[in-house]
């Protein structure tokens, strides 16, 4: 019997972006005997079972059509055609072939409706649904250089389901501490890979990247509808002066060449869209 799914926690996805990518995990039967196809078969089952039973519906999934391919290869062998042994019955019971395939389909209906990423109304990604949906392996977003300022918009959204990233929280507790703190440095980038607060138990592949290509929280001084709010800085945080801090980033985060956990090709970045 598979898993009441009603019942299950669903982990975040972590895999893909899409089902073609997810789908692109599977790959093809390998030629073996069939022997070993079915003790292949029945691992890839029962580790499909566990996987849904752990919430994690992507590697259930995979899992899934995995064992499906090997019945299709079995079944396409001569092994099949003129014999029949015990492992070969078990792998291919008609009962559980039905309730395996329900199950898988249940599994796409459900992955292909979370690959649809809802937007806000504005046309960009709400900030929730934005960190409840991401699945590319680095959530970058843009950071201010104050010790003492408060934290608002995206930022604060990320720092709430990843507080080991909230460099701001970092530094007031080393200041409580009394540990001397070096200047965060306008231009620069910082790396953090993280579990989500929302699901301590249960590990989520994801890298928090702080852009600090501001000066102070807000928007940008030449965007303030009346006087401008004091900077603790020097330097004005203009639009012009935002965008080239930006830049610097951009670069800093080029040169890390930053590759993916699960096949090392270059990782895939995700932003919001509006960031200034």
């Amino acid at each position: 019997m598979m898993a009441n799914r009603k019942s299950l926690h669903l982990k975040p996805l972590h895999l893909a972006r899409s089902m073609a990518e997810l789908n692109a995990f599977v790959g093809s039967a390998q030629i073996a005997p069939a022997k070993q196809l079915c003790t292949f078969g029945e691992k890839s089952l029962l580790k499909a079972k566990t996987e849904l039973l752990q919430g994690d519906e992507e590697m259930s999934y995979i899992l899934f059509v995995k064992y499906l391919n090997v019945v299709d290869a079995v079944m396409k062998s001569e092994e099949y055609m003129y014999s029949s042994t015990e492992e070969l019955d078990q792998l291919l019971n008609p009962l559980r072939l039905k309730e395996v395939r329900e199950e898988t389909e249940k599994l796409s209906r459900s992955l292909s409706n979370s690959h649809i990423r809802p937007r806000s109304d504005d046309g960009h990604f709400a900030a929730d649904e934005l960190l409840k949906q991401c699945k590319e392996e680095y959530l970058v977003h843009q950071c201010h250089c104050c010790d003492v300022a408060p934290v608002g918009g995206l930022a604060e959204k990320i720092f709430a389901w990843y507080p080991s990233s909230n460099i701001y929280l970092t530094r007031y507790k080393q200041s409580q501490r009394g540990i001397p703190l070096a200047p965060i440095i306008p231009g620069t980038v910082d790396l953090y890979k993280v579990v989500p607060d929302s699901f301590p138990s249960e590990p989520c592949l994801m890298n928090i990247v702080n852009l600090y290509a501001q000066m102070d929280p807000g928007h940008p001084s030449s965007d303030q509808a009346s006087s401008p709010k004091p900077s603790t800085h020097v330097q004005e945080d203009t639009s012009s002066f935002r965008l080239e801090l930006f830049n610097k980033c951009l670069s800093s985060l080029a040169s890390m060449n930053l590759r993916s956990a699960f096949n090392q090709q270059k990782a895939t970045l995700c932003y919001k869209l509006d960031i200034r």
